[in-house]
């Protein structure tokens, strides 16, 4: 059937001296659009995702910027934290929160116990057991939320001292801080004397009440009373400590949570940019070895590779490849006009007059320079860690010797 369907051929157009070249065209033309068609296809997404890349860019010049308790807004570095540091305040974070619960369940249990001096005796006896649950869990839910303002107060006082001392600022900058300072203090010395007294109330009336004759109860009876007051002292102390550490690095760990989770969008926008970028050179490569294929065959069915009469232009194009003059990897539109009419026997040539089209190459630099920006974007990242540290203000001079010490 291949012999025939050759002779066909030959018998029909061998006396048409531009067949060849006139199909290598056609070829050409299909192929370029055939191309479009599929990166339009492949590409549809683009436009939306660049969109979203730039308001990405708007978001990331929020997350470089802060404005420390006192002081004038600083440059911060990203990433602030290292991952060490992060697992290390997300442990302190965990280690807070169990420590709340406890405090919480330790005080829920102590104010238990003065229920019945406060709750009259029809509801007691009306909710049995779980008024004076209700009472504990209502007085517990407000001094652990007050402990917790007045550590943060107290933190957050001590740490705008510490960057007046640094910075050298006016001290009047702390006159803003001195009404939270007083209520933490205030709070700190109610809890102390609420508990204190609760416990000894506790002892009086609820101990007190039940007697017993074994001397070694009544031995360690205030030995108790001292433990269990001094057990939610420094359940509370081991609370103020995690604290600070919160409280020093809260609003950065939000800025950087914000930022890495920005981070994380873009490279999964610049994970599909570099798919689609991939799938239209993958498409490019094989529609022109589909077409070629077929340029081939249609050159073994005609018996020749080029028409006759650009016989001469053919073996200069040989000569000019074979003499270097001609570099087939940086073909310009000037050596592709002189030799289009032999495109059909190099493949460096009839791949540039496919891959030439403006639109085409329009869609493929946007999608690499979208790429490239993002690479750079994300290599200042890695620029910042290596930067000195004498460059940056006094504020991320002193993050920075912490992370060291």
């Amino acid at each position: 059937m291949w012999v025939l369907n050759s002779w066909f051929f030959r018998f029909r157009y061998r006396k048409l001296p531009f067949i060849i070249d006139n199909i290598c065209q056609t070829f050409q033309s299909d192929c370029r659009e055939e191309i479009k068609k599929d990166v339009d296809g492949i590409t549809s997404k683009f436009p939306s995702i660049l969109t979203r890349l730039k308001l990405k860019e708007a978001k990331e010049r929020m997350h470089v910027t802060y404005t420390p308790l006192v002081g004038n807004t600083v440059t911060l570095r990203q990433p602030i934290f290292t991952a060490q540091e992060v697992e290390k305040l997300k442990t302190n974070r965990k280690a807070y929160f169990f420590v709340l619960i406890i405090l919480f369940i330790f005080e829920s249990i102590l104010y238990s116990f003065m229920g019945s001096m406060f709750i009259p005796k029809g509801i007691r006896k009306l909710f049995t057991g779980s008024a004076e649950l209700v009472f504990g869990f209502a007085f517990a839910l407000i001094f652990v939320a007050a402990l917790h303002y007045a550590f943060k107060n107290l933190w957050t006082f001590l740490e705008a001292k510490h960057i007046i001392e640094i910075e050298k600022l006016d001290r009047k900058e702390l006159k803003r801080f001195y009404p939270n300072l007083v209520l933490s203090l205030v709070i700190l010395f109610l809890f102390l004397v609420a508990n204190t007294y609760t416990g000894y109330i506790r002892s009086l009336i609820v101990e007190k009440g039940t007697s017993s004759s074994s001397e070694f109860l009544n031995m360690i009876h205030g030995p108790l009373l001292v433990l269990s007051i001094l057990v939610t002292f420094v359940v509370a102390l081991v609370m103020a400590l995690l604290e600070k550490d919160i409280a020093e690095k809260s609003e950065k760990y939000r800025i950087y949570k914000n930022w890495y989770k920005q981070q994380k969008e873009r490279k999964v926008y610049n994970t599909l940019i570099r798919d689609m970028l991939q799938s239209c050179n993958e498409t490019i490569r094989l529609k022109i070895e589909k077409y070629w294929n077929l340029m081939k065959d249609i050159q073994r069915a005609a018996g020749r590779e080029h028409d006759e009469k650009h016989t001469e232009l053919y073996n200069e194009l040989r000569n000019r490849i074979e003499s270097n003059q001609i570099n087939l990897s940086e073909i310009d539109d000037q050596t592709y006009r002189y030799f289009q009419p032999v495109a059909a026997t190099c493949l460096a040539l009839f791949t540039y007059g496919i891959v030439s089209d403006p639109m085409m190459q329009k869609t493929l630099s946007e999608l690499q320079n979208t790429i490239d920006d993002i690479e750079s974007f994300e290599s200042t990242f890695t620029a910042n860690a290596d930067a000195d540290d004498e460059t940056a203000p006094s504020v991320i001079r002193q993050q920075n010797q912490n992370r060291g010490s």
